[in-house]
């Protein structure tokens, strides 16, 4: 696991984790569930994002959930469609959050 104190993120991916937790934290918590990604399309570069945390969906650059995933800030699982990924805040995600905010 990666150690809190060396990852490094851009301002858009501390964005988006926030976004990302604050909406898992709408949800309560016998109800939450993984963030489900479609996307890109043909005419649309960005990644969408649906939760139920979210009024209406989330559209991203999808480089950033990578990078937040190969940090370990967030699970990352194959659909079983097998052509895009789900998401989930980890425990590592929600400590760098509560870091972000208290800077």
């Amino acid at each position: 696991m990666a150690d809190i104190l060396n990852i490094i993120l851009e301002p858009e991916q501390k964005e988006l984790l926030s976004k990302l937790v604050e909406a898992q934290r709408k949800v309560p918590r016998e109800s939450r569930h993984i963030f489900i990604t479609a996307g890109p399309t043909m005419g649309d570069s960005r990644t969408q994002i649906m939760h139920d945390g979210f009024e209406g969906n989330l559209y991203v650059y999808g480089g950033d959930l990578e990078v937040l995933a190969d940090q370990g800030i967030l699970r990352r699982e194959i659909q079983s469609s097998g052509s895009n990924y789900n998401y989930d805040v980890t425990p590592l995600g929600y400590k760098y959050y509560d870091e972000i905010i208290k800077s």
